[in-house]
């Protein structure tokens, strides 16, 4: 997840465990469906919105991954705008479906960023919530 862009101001301290665990207890209890993947497309964080709404794992124990949640075209797009913008360093945002366990895809907004560490995620969230 990125909220804001790699370079951190001069002066800012790195985020507080407590920061982490607020904004993820935030991000559970949103309705909007909340999720991270890696760059192998490995889903590594869910929402409990999101849980309660995406499929199951394929495979009985698996985990989910893009392939598991998105409709054969969006990874057209992934190829086409997305990975071109990633590779040279840009942020890609839009609109994509999503597959629900319930029903018809519904759309979500995407923001897809060059990977990140752990530690530069939680920076940047501080820095939204206090920069």
């Amino acid at each position: 997840m990125v909220l804001m862009s790699p370079t951190q101001p001069a002066g800012a301290l790195p985020p507080s465990p407590d920061v982490e665990a607020r904004l993820l207890a935030f991000l559970d209890r949103t309705t909007d469906l909340v999720g991270v993947t890696d760059d192998q497309g490995n889903i590594v964080y869910l929402n409990d919105t999101a849980r309660s709404r995406l499929p199951a794992p394929s495979e009985p124990g698996g985990h989910l991954t893009t392939v598991d949640i998105f409709p054969p075209e969006v990874f057209d797009t992934y190829f086409e705008q997305m990975r071109p913008a990633i590779l040279r360093g840009d942020v890609w945002n839009g609109v994509l479906p999503v597959l629900v366990a319930d029903g018809d895809p519904v759309d979500i907004c995407v923001l897809s960023e060059r990977p990140i560490t752990k530690s530069e995620t939680a920076g940047k969230i501080a820095q939204l919530r206090f920069g």
